[in-house]
């Protein structure tokens, strides 16, 4: 997920409702602090070299969880989110789709 889910959280296009921006500052943090930590891990020289970096904490997974609570959604993500599988990847293309047809404005 990493870049896209970042490129769908800066999406002004999407107007949360209030209390939601906070934890989405914290969710995005998060996936671009695992971007970090997956591209060390993917330039290590070694299995023990990638074995000494430690993936970095956050408060991701309460926040993911505060915004579901905000959104009056389940906690449990399994049952919740069943049939959503690759929801943001479409939301994702939908994003550039977009922007692609915005520019062509702009110019």
């Amino acid at each position: 997920m990493g870049r896209r889910t970042v490129e769908l959280i800066d999406d002004s296009y999407y107007v949360w409702p209030e209390g939601i921006s906070e934890h989405l500052k914290v969710l995005r943090a998060s996936e671009l602090a695992d971007a970090v930590i997956l591209d060390a891990w993917a330039s290590a020289r070694s299995f023990d070299e990638a074995m000494q970096l430690e993936w970095p904490t956050s408060d991701a997974a309460a926040s993911a969880q505060e915004i579901r609570y905000l959104l009056d959604l389940p906690a449990n993500t399994d049952s919740s989110c069943a049939g959503f599988e690759g929801a943001g990847k479409k939301l994702h293309s939908e994003m550039l789709e977009r922007e692609e047809y915005l520019a062509q404005f702009a110019e």
